[in-house]
């Protein structure tokens, strides 16, 4: 309506008057969309947070296009202000019980979460957060008895550093003649895509299927995470391939040799945080007899025939 409005009038009112016009159309669009969206919602998923960030739209579109607050440099002041009490304010929220047993990735998921409403945002930023600690340092593994698997990732993730270099240096000398400064913006972005890839590598190596106390750690890396309690797995067994076919892969397209269900449907965060949900799972380790032993002490039993 408000665009309609703009578009029936532009033409009757002076150029000067125009920008103004502008400014209230996309004002009206950012501000009162939000505000809609927040009203027609049930009211459980209504949350204080929604009108404070619909209010800092508001004021980050008035700064930049109404001409009269375009120089008042308060502005940034208060949203910056502001930003710090949405966080204060939603650390201020309650840790589940289970926290501190939950896979670092999860844990950090869950931070995320307390401070926006926006679940994929938060999820996105907990992924890659928890990538980069990879390049200089260890980040704490749980404790538990270890499965490996070999699976091959790691080859392709050195074939996409391999295409990234192979890519990126004959394109940075072209551009560097003419475009010095898209050169050295493409040739950072490069870079950054190296030392992402060889984040994931090292990942994939540290990272692995853990059988903790009382919780089970499913990890490939960080292509796929997450953590169960020992006492919510109902079946761990030798995987059959009649049966598991459209069971969920942890291990990518590998013929699995454990599956895994559970009582309940459990989350798995994949690349960039991406959540989703399963009942059952299909593991590839290089020793499923020792996690089938392993499973059995922890006090849950198998079923069906152990590999040979």
């Amino acid at each position: 309506m408000t665009l309609a409005l703009v578009y029936a009038i532009a033409g009757h009112v002076p150029s000067t008057v125009r920008p103004w016009l502008a400014a209230l159309a996309l004002f009206d669009l950012t501000v009162s969309a939000a505000l809609i969206a927040w009203s027609s919602a049930p009211r459980s998923e209504r949350h204080p947070e929604q009108l404070v960030l619909a209010a800092l739209r508001g004021f980050v579109v008035a700064w930049l296009l109404l001409p009269l607050v375009r120089d008042w440099w308060a502005v940034p002041a208060l949203l910056g202000a502001a930003l710090v009490a949405l966080i204060a304010y939603g650390l201020t929220r309650p840790l589940p019980p289970e926290y501190a047993a939950l896979d670092d990735l999860e844990r950090r998921v869950v931070s995320f979460s307390r401070v926006t409403t926006r679940s994929g945002v938060a999820r996105l930023v907990a992924a890659e957060s928890a990538t980069w600690p990879y390049l200089w340092s260890r980040p704490r593994q749980p404790r538990g008895a270890v499965f490996p698997s070999t699976t091959g990732a790691q080859a392709e993730f050195i074939l996409l550093i391999f295409l990234i270099m192979a890519e990126s240096l004959p394109v940075h000398f072209l551009l560097e003649s003419r475009f010095p400064v898209v050169a050295g913006v493409h040739l950072l972005l490069n870079v950054a895509g190296v030392a992402w890839c060889a984040a994931q590598l090292r990942a994939l190596r540290l990272r692995q299927v853990t059988v903790g106390k009382e919780r089970l750690f499913l990890r490939h890396g960080l292509l796929w995470t997450g953590s169960v309690a020992l006492q919510e797995i109902a079946v761990t067994r030798a995987a059959v391939d009649t049966e598991d076919t459209v069971t969920f892969r942890l291990h990518g397209n590998l013929r699995p040799n454990v599956t895994l269900k559970f009582t309940q449907p459990i989350t798995l965060y994949g690349p960039g945080g991406v959540k989703h949900q399963i009942q059952a799972v299909s593991l590839f380790v290089d020793d499923p007899r020792a996690f089938l032993t392993a499973m059995d002490r922890a006090g849950m039993g198998s079923g069906g025939a152990e590999p040979s």
